[in-house]
């Protein structure tokens, strides 16, 4: 007797849906979760976070920073390279991982690799990585781009209240 004899084609189409959903989700999610656990991130989100300083900023916005950073270095070996040799030169400023330095020796061990490629690399990724999360303007006031909706000009282009704040 075949397993199929048993199930309603209804049942085995169900059951053959789930078996292809969590395929796809293991495809997907095994990358995310593994980056998730990747000192790389941690280390990256802390520069990050050193480089753009907002205390009102949760830490998952650096976080997505960061991942996406290693996203992008999963696909370009160099870039793969550069981190690596750029965290482990951070790491080796005062001989402990940098994700475990206080803010003021995050700042001199930065300052110290400010010149290089891996600095330059972070600091242009972060910039544009981490302001371009939608999720995070609020933290700054921003609603977001206005071109959807006709532009600034004829939509309160001078409602800039905190300007008198300045």
């Amino acid at each position: 007797m075949s397993i199929l004899e048993n199930q309603s084609r209804r049942a085995f189409i169900r059951k053959t849906g789930l078996l292809l959903t969590g395929t796809t989700a293991y495809t997907v999610v095994p990358n995310f979760a593994w980056a998730q656990d990747d000192s790389r991130v941690e280390t990256l989100a802390a520069v990050s976070r050193a480089l753009f300083p907002h205390r009102h900023v949760p830490q998952k916005y650096y976080l997505a920073c960061a991942q996406g950073l290693v996203d992008k270095a999963a696909d370009d070996s160099a870039l793969a390279e550069l981190l690596e040799r750029g965290i482990a030169r951070l790491d080796a400023v005062y001989s402990r991982p940098f994700v475990e330095l206080d803010e003021d020796s995050r700042l001199l061990a930065l300052q110290r690799v400010h010149q290089s490629e891996f600095f330059g690399s972070v600091r242009g990724h972060a910039i544009v990585g981490l302001y371009n999360i939608p999720g995070i303007w609020k933290y700054f006031g921003y609603p977001g781009p206005s071109f959807s909706q006709g532009g600034y000009l004829n939509r309160g282009l001078d409602d800039i209240f905190w300007l008198n704040d300045v």
